[in-house]
């Protein structure tokens, strides 16, 4: 049985900020898993709970198998469901920090990785992203 389409899938992600208040976004390259919105777009790293974690344990895991980086601080920012096809996901939102740099681990995965600033973002944002970005935004 597989997430997401044999039953509801549980991904996690974030708005990872550094010490100069930049926010790390990644660029998705397409592939069949990932539905228009989350490819070829700037979105927030995360990934799938796994059966026994806590979301915050996820993140944590799937932050340090995709860029290397470890975070901390993590708060909530909101939840997203996300219906496609035969396909539902619910994606719950986080903002943390890190001291780290990234590092592309997964590169049949991901095109590019950057740190933006809040004033200077890319144009093509996911929904989801933009959505918590803009939540985060008004909280500061």
């Amino acid at each position: 049985m597989k997430p997401g389409i044999d039953y509801v899938g549980v991904g996690v992600f974030a708005l990872i900020f550094n010490n100069r208040n930049e926010v790390l976004l990644v660029d998705h390259k397409l592939t069949d898993k990932k539905p228009k919105g989350f490819s070829e777009c700037w979105s927030m790293p995360g990934g799938t709970v796994e059966f026994g974690e806590t979301c915050i344990e996820a993140l944590r895991r799937e932050i340090k198998e995709e860029l290397g980086m470890k975070i901390y601080n993590e708060k909530l920012i909101n939840y997203n469901d996300f219906i496609f096809g035969n396909r539902h996901w619910t994606g719950i939102n986080f903002q943390a920090k890190t001291k780290d740099l990234p590092k592309n681990l997964e590169p049949e995965k991901i095109k590019e990785i950057r740190f933006f600033k809040l004033n200077n973002l890319p144009q093509n944002l996911s929904d989801f992203c933009r959505e918590c970005l803009e939540i985060v935004q008004r909280a500061a």
